[in-house]
């Protein structure tokens, strides 16, 4: 059993005790559709996957393994990732700019 997307929704789904029903009433789809994301006969779509993190309390990342994806190590970046991720583009190059201007201004404060 490789670490797949499907196999990740199966292992928090039953670490939550949710069965397919109940997962699929919490997401607004079928046991069918649960059942097909479980089986990686049909991905996700980002709102499910958004879905599914907050209902097993996880980050979006920990449904993918490593080696797919590096995330770092530290619970602060991989939460601020995950909040980042739930924002669309133009709100991402936002807060990217008040960063950007953020690290100036430090860099400023400490060569003073």
């Amino acid at each position: 059993m490789g670490n797949t997307l499907g196999n990740m929704i199966r292992h928090y789904r039953k670490r939550c005790g949710l069965t397919q029903e109940k997962l699929g009433e919490l997401c607004g789809v079928t046991p069918s559709c649960v059942s097909r994301w479980e089986n990686d006969n049909l991905h996700p779509k980002r709102e499910n996957i958004l879905q599914l993190a907050e209902i097993f309390n996880i980050y979006e990342a920990d449904f993918y393994p490593a080696s797919e994806v590096d995330i770092p190590d530290s619970v602060v970046t991989r939460e601020f990732i995950s909040l980042l991720d739930r924002l669309e583009e133009d709100e991402k190059e936002y807060f990217l700019n008040i960063l950007r201007q953020y690290i100036v201004m430090k860099a400023k404060h400490n060569s003073k």
